[in-house]
């Protein structure tokens, strides 16, 4: 019976995994049509888009972890809750979209250093028609 329900959890974490990695390909698509639209390159516009999305993972229940992350948390306090959690970590998520927001500011606009290998900052105007 064990090994049953072991398997069932293994098999809806990956349809989730893969979910996930589905819905990050539409994001991804979506960044290539909008950047040429915004004039940044789409490396710059992706980086942006990780910081934010990373910084804020820790705090949504959606995140592929949550539920392990709460059953630990609950094995020692059996008052902790969802909310428990996501408090608890609000204020890491704040500091690290800080610190990550200016590090990529400095990076990018300031010294001027590309995102990836042979990636511009901004891409050239579009030749008119």
């Amino acid at each position: 019976m064990r090994f049953m329900r072991l398997g069932l959890r293994q098999n809806r974490l990956s349809a989730t995994l893969s979910t996930w990695t589905q819905r990050h390909e539409c994001h991804r698509r979506r960044i290539r049509q909008i950047a040429p639209l915004v004039g940044y390159s789409p490396e710059v516009i992706q980086a942006a888009y990780r910081i934010g999305d990373s910084c804020t993972n820790v705090i949504s229940p959606m995140m592929s972890y949550f539920g392990m992350i709460f059953v630990f948390a609950a094995r020692y306090d059996r008052k902790f809750g969802m909310g428990s959690i996501i408090s608890l970590m609000l204020p890491y998520s704040v500091i690290f979209i800080v610190v990550w927001t200016i590090f990529f500011y400095v990076w990018v606009f300031l010294l001027g250093l590309p995102v990836g290998p042979n990636a511009p900052t901004y891409l050239p105007p579009p030749v008119p028609l």
